[in-house]
Protein backbone atom coordinates (compact mmCIF):
# COMPACT_ATOMS: atom_id res chain seq x y z
CA UNK A 1 0.00 0.00 0.00
CA UNK A 2 1.35 3.39 -1.01
CA UNK A 3 0.40 6.21 1.36
CA UNK A 4 1.13 9.93 1.48
CA UNK A 5 0.40 12.56 4.12
CA UNK A 6 0.82 16.31 3.60
CA UNK A 7 0.51 18.89 6.37
CA UNK A 8 -1.42 21.84 4.95
CA UNK A 9 -1.30 23.68 8.28
CA UNK A 10 -0.42 22.75 11.88
CA UNK A 11 -4.04 21.65 12.30
CA UNK A 12 -4.97 20.24 8.90
CA UNK A 13 -3.55 17.26 7.00
CA UNK A 14 -4.50 15.63 3.73
CA UNK A 15 -3.81 11.90 3.25
CA UNK A 16 -4.10 9.47 0.35
CA UNK A 17 -3.66 5.71 -0.05
CA UNK A 18 -3.66 3.14 -2.85
CA UNK A 19 -3.33 -0.60 -2.02
CA UNK A 20 -2.30 -3.49 -4.24
CA UNK A 21 -3.62 -6.83 -2.96
CA UNK A 22 -2.87 -10.45 -3.75
CA UNK A 23 -4.36 -13.56 -2.17
CA UNK A 24 -4.50 -17.30 -2.78
CA UNK A 25 -6.54 -20.36 -1.82
CA UNK A 26 -5.82 -24.02 -1.05
CA UNK A 27 -9.04 -24.92 -2.88
CA UNK A 28 -9.75 -25.15 -6.61
CA UNK A 29 -10.60 -21.43 -6.64
CA UNK A 30 -8.04 -19.09 -8.13
CA UNK A 31 -6.68 -16.28 -5.98
CA UNK A 32 -7.19 -12.64 -6.88
CA UNK A 33 -4.76 -9.74 -7.26
CA UNK A 34 -4.76 -6.13 -8.38
CA UNK A 35 -4.96 -2.47 -7.45
CA UNK A 36 -7.97 -1.88 -5.22
CA UNK A 37 -9.48 1.53 -4.22
CA UNK A 38 -7.95 5.01 -4.15
CA UNK A 39 -8.70 6.78 -0.86
CA UNK A 40 -8.25 10.37 0.31
CA UNK A 41 -8.90 11.93 3.74
CA UNK A 42 -8.77 15.28 5.48
CA UNK A 43 -7.75 15.28 9.14
CA UNK A 44 -8.43 18.35 11.29
CA UNK A 45 -7.43 18.99 14.90
CA UNK A 46 -9.95 21.37 16.54
CA UNK A 47 -8.80 20.63 20.10
CA UNK A 48 -5.34 20.73 21.72
CA UNK A 49 -4.90 21.85 25.32
CA UNK A 50 -3.00 21.01 28.48
CA UNK A 51 -4.93 19.04 31.06
CA UNK A 52 -3.22 17.96 34.28
CA UNK A 53 -0.07 15.89 33.67
CA UNK A 54 -0.62 15.71 29.93
CA UNK A 55 -2.40 17.00 26.85
CA UNK A 56 -5.81 16.23 25.40
CA UNK A 57 -6.36 16.42 21.65
CA UNK A 58 -9.38 15.98 19.44
CA UNK A 59 -9.44 15.18 15.73
CA UNK A 60 -12.05 14.90 13.01
CA UNK A 61 -11.38 12.99 9.79
CA UNK A 62 -13.44 12.74 6.65
CA UNK A 63 -12.64 10.79 3.51
CA UNK A 64 -13.79 9.22 0.28
CA UNK A 65 -12.69 6.22 -1.78
CA UNK A 66 -13.35 4.96 -5.28
CA UNK A 67 -12.35 1.76 -7.14
CA UNK A 68 -9.59 2.23 -9.71
CA UNK A 69 -9.74 -1.19 -11.42
CA UNK A 70 -12.37 -3.72 -12.52
CA UNK A 71 -11.45 -6.38 -9.98
CA UNK A 72 -13.91 -9.21 -9.29
CA UNK A 73 -16.14 -8.23 -6.36
CA UNK A 74 -18.49 -11.26 -6.35
CA UNK A 75 -16.02 -13.92 -5.23
CA UNK A 76 -15.83 -13.29 -1.49
CA UNK A 77 -13.78 -14.01 0.53
CA UNK A 78 -11.20 -14.04 -2.28
CA UNK A 79 -12.35 -10.72 -3.76
CA UNK A 80 -9.82 -7.98 -2.98
CA UNK A 81 -12.64 -5.50 -2.28
CA UNK A 82 -16.33 -4.68 -2.73
CA UNK A 83 -15.75 -2.24 -5.65
CA UNK A 84 -18.10 0.43 -4.34
CA UNK A 85 -17.58 4.15 -3.59
CA UNK A 86 -17.45 5.15 0.08
CA UNK A 87 -17.50 8.24 2.28
CA UNK A 88 -16.48 8.25 5.94
CA UNK A 89 -16.54 10.54 8.97
CA UNK A 90 -14.70 9.85 12.22
CA UNK A 91 -14.01 11.50 15.60
CA UNK A 92 -10.81 10.78 17.57
CA UNK A 93 -9.88 11.78 21.14
CA UNK A 94 -6.41 11.29 22.61
CA UNK A 95 -4.83 11.95 26.01
CA UNK A 96 -1.04 11.75 26.29
CA UNK A 97 0.90 12.04 29.53
CA UNK A 98 4.10 14.10 29.43
CA UNK A 99 6.21 10.96 29.97
CA UNK A 100 4.71 9.19 26.92
CA UNK A 101 1.80 7.00 28.04
CA UNK A 102 -1.36 7.65 26.01
CA UNK A 103 -4.92 6.48 25.44
CA UNK A 104 -7.00 6.99 22.30
CA UNK A 105 -10.70 6.42 21.56
CA UNK A 106 -12.35 6.83 18.20
CA UNK A 107 -15.66 6.15 16.48
CA UNK A 108 -16.78 6.55 12.89
CA UNK A 109 -19.30 5.79 10.20
CA UNK A 110 -18.71 4.74 6.60
CA UNK A 111 -21.35 5.20 3.92
CA UNK A 112 -21.13 2.79 0.99
CA UNK A 113 -22.63 3.12 -2.47
CA UNK A 114 -23.82 0.37 -4.77
CA UNK A 115 -21.61 -2.15 -6.50
CA UNK A 116 -22.15 -3.86 -9.87
CA UNK A 117 -21.81 -7.63 -10.27
CA UNK A 118 -21.42 -9.81 -13.38
CA UNK A 119 -24.93 -11.31 -13.27
CA UNK A 120 -28.44 -9.99 -13.77
CA UNK A 121 -30.09 -11.22 -10.56
CA UNK A 122 -29.30 -12.07 -6.92
CA UNK A 123 -30.94 -12.97 -3.61
CA UNK A 124 -31.01 -10.44 -0.76
CA UNK A 125 -32.95 -11.10 2.47
CA UNK A 126 -34.56 -14.10 0.75
CA UNK A 127 -35.93 -11.91 -2.03
CA UNK A 128 -34.90 -12.17 -5.69
CA UNK A 129 -33.78 -8.94 -7.39
CA UNK A 130 -33.49 -8.74 -11.19
CA UNK A 131 -30.63 -6.26 -11.44
CA UNK A 132 -26.83 -6.22 -11.44
CA UNK A 133 -26.65 -3.34 -8.91
CA UNK A 134 -26.15 -4.45 -5.31
CA UNK A 135 -26.53 -2.28 -2.15
CA UNK A 136 -23.54 -2.58 0.17
CA UNK A 137 -24.31 -2.04 3.90
CA UNK A 138 -22.93 0.99 5.73
CA UNK A 139 -20.47 0.36 8.57
CA UNK A 140 -20.00 1.69 12.12
CA UNK A 141 -16.61 1.27 13.78
CA UNK A 142 -15.13 2.10 17.16
CA UNK A 143 -11.77 1.41 18.79
CA UNK A 144 -9.74 1.95 21.95
CA UNK A 145 -5.94 2.13 22.09
CA UNK A 146 -3.37 2.35 24.86
CA UNK A 147 0.31 2.82 24.18
CA UNK A 148 3.61 4.54 24.88
CA UNK A 149 5.40 6.99 22.59
CA UNK A 150 8.78 8.67 22.69
CA UNK A 151 10.91 10.43 20.10
CA UNK A 152 12.44 7.22 18.73
CA UNK A 153 9.74 4.58 19.20
CA UNK A 154 6.04 3.90 19.69
CA UNK A 155 4.14 0.80 20.83
CA UNK A 156 0.43 0.27 21.41
CA UNK A 157 -2.25 -2.36 21.96
CA UNK A 158 -5.75 -1.87 20.56
CA UNK A 159 -9.19 -3.41 20.21
CA UNK A 160 -11.65 -2.52 17.47
CA UNK A 161 -15.26 -3.27 16.61
CA UNK A 162 -16.64 -3.08 13.05
CA UNK A 163 -20.32 -3.72 12.34
CA UNK A 164 -22.52 -3.25 9.31
CA UNK A 165 -25.68 -1.26 10.03
CA UNK A 166 -27.84 -3.57 7.87
CA UNK A 167 -27.50 -6.61 5.62
CA UNK A 168 -28.27 -10.32 5.52
CA UNK A 169 -26.42 -13.50 6.52
CA UNK A 170 -24.47 -15.91 4.32
CA UNK A 171 -26.93 -18.49 3.03
CA UNK A 172 -26.35 -22.22 3.47
CA UNK A 173 -24.45 -23.85 0.60
CA UNK A 174 -23.47 -20.43 -0.74
CA UNK A 175 -20.51 -18.06 -0.46
CA UNK A 176 -20.29 -14.61 1.10
CA UNK A 177 -21.97 -11.77 -0.81
CA UNK A 178 -21.55 -7.94 -0.76
CA UNK A 179 -24.96 -7.54 0.97
CA UNK A 180 -23.89 -9.58 4.02
CA UNK A 181 -23.99 -8.00 7.48
CA UNK A 182 -20.33 -8.39 8.42
CA UNK A 183 -19.24 -7.82 12.03
CA UNK A 184 -15.88 -8.36 13.70
CA UNK A 185 -14.11 -7.68 16.98
CA UNK A 186 -10.36 -7.40 16.38
CA UNK A 187 -7.46 -7.00 18.82
CA UNK A 188 -3.89 -6.20 17.88
CA UNK A 189 -0.49 -4.62 18.49
CA UNK A 190 1.37 -1.88 16.61
CA UNK A 191 5.00 -0.76 16.91
CA UNK A 192 7.18 1.88 15.23
CA UNK A 193 10.93 2.53 15.48
CA UNK A 194 12.71 5.59 14.07
CA UNK A 195 16.11 4.78 12.53
CA UNK A 196 16.67 8.49 11.93
CA UNK A 197 14.56 11.58 12.63
CA UNK A 198 12.89 11.08 9.23
CA UNK A 199 12.96 7.34 8.52
CA UNK A 200 10.91 4.79 10.48
CA UNK A 201 9.92 1.14 10.32
CA UNK A 202 6.60 -0.13 11.66
CA UNK A 203 4.91 -3.50 12.14
CA UNK A 204 1.62 -4.83 13.46
CA UNK A 205 -0.27 -8.02 14.18
CA UNK A 206 -4.01 -8.47 14.73
CA UNK A 207 -6.50 -11.27 15.26
CA UNK A 208 -10.25 -11.48 14.77
CA UNK A 209 -11.66 -12.57 18.16
CA UNK A 210 -15.33 -12.89 17.19
CA UNK A 211 -17.56 -11.96 14.32
CA UNK A 212 -20.54 -12.53 12.07
CA UNK A 213 -20.15 -13.38 8.39
CA UNK A 214 -16.42 -12.72 8.87
CA UNK A 215 -13.39 -15.00 8.91
CA UNK A 216 -11.36 -15.67 12.06
CA UNK A 217 -8.17 -14.30 10.49
CA UNK A 218 -4.76 -13.36 11.84
CA UNK A 219 -3.05 -10.49 10.03
CA UNK A 220 0.63 -9.51 9.99
CA UNK A 221 1.81 -6.24 8.47
CA UNK A 222 5.07 -4.30 8.07
CA UNK A 223 6.09 -1.08 6.38
CA UNK A 224 8.36 1.92 6.30
CA UNK A 225 7.73 5.67 6.46
CA UNK A 226 9.89 8.61 5.39
CA UNK A 227 9.17 12.18 6.50
CA UNK A 228 10.46 15.11 4.46
CA UNK A 229 9.85 18.83 4.13
CA UNK A 230 8.26 20.08 0.91
CA UNK A 231 8.58 23.78 1.71
CA UNK A 232 9.22 26.14 4.56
Amino acid sequence: MLMANYGITDRLNIMAGLPWIKNSSDSYLKGQQGVQDLSAWLKYRPLALSAGPGEVRGFVTGGISTPVSRYVNDLLPLSIGLRCPTASLRAVFNYTFHFGLYATAQAGHTWRGRTTIDRDSYLYNNQLYYTDEVPVPNVFDASARIGFIRQRFQTEFWIERNACISGDDIRYNDGPFPTNKMEATVAGWFGKVFVTNQWAFHASVSKVLAGRNAGLATTWAAGTTYFFTVGE
